[in-house]
């Protein structure tokens, strides 16, 4: 093995927070990370969203030292910062994750042959980011040959807005409010 004689003393996990909106902030705390839910649904990672999050925290953080006010108040600019820069891409990643965990077997087969197009498959090699999945989105969406192919997905219909917080699907019989 790589470490002789090493051996497991213990084995501990847990389940991983993914993105709900709530309230970041309140007098004298900002939540970051996973203490915030600023984690992807469509991967569970967060490490991108903690640091972004950790940037807009520490600049509040310096402007309430500063003024000498931690209050709520003075916070609230924090959870405004980190929303405005990756809510929109944190919704879609929970409606979409959503979406997919309805879809059966034989829709994710569909779904994935679709997506295996190859003028799908250069719009993803170009636009895809794992930290931001709106980019994606709307590179998809922006070339309608593609929209159209992509409407034959199972949730066809979808309403998706990446400033919205809903999605519903005809197909599915789902609809989703975050």
């Amino acid at each position: 093995g790589l470490f002789p004689g090493a051996q497991v003393v213990s084995w501990s996990g847990g389940l991983i927070p993914l993105y709900r909106p709530a309230q970041s902030y309140a007098d004298n705390v900002m939540l970051v990370g996973d203490a915030t839910r600023q984690v992807k649904a469509t991967s569970g990672g967060g490490i991108w969203m903690a640091l972004v999050g950790a940037r807009h925290a520490a600049s509040t953080a310096l402007r309430a030292l500063e003024a000498q006010d931690p209050s709520a108040a003075m916070l609230r600019e924090y959870h405004a910062g980190w929303t405005r820069e990756l809510g929109g891409d944190l919704r879609l990643g929970l409606l979409l994750r959503r979406a997919a965990d309805r879809l059966s077997d034989r829709q994710v087969h569909h779904t994935l042959q679709l997506l295996d197009a190859p003028v799908v498959r250069t719009i993803i090699q170009r636009q895809g980011d794992i930290d931001f999945p709106g980019k994606l989105y709307e590179g998809l969406r922006s070339n309608a040959l593609v929209w159209r192919v992509l409407s034959a997905l199972p949730w066809s219909n979808v309403e998706l807005d990446r400033k919205s917080t809903r999605l519903n699907s005809s197909h599915l019989g789902i609809s989703y409010a975050v």
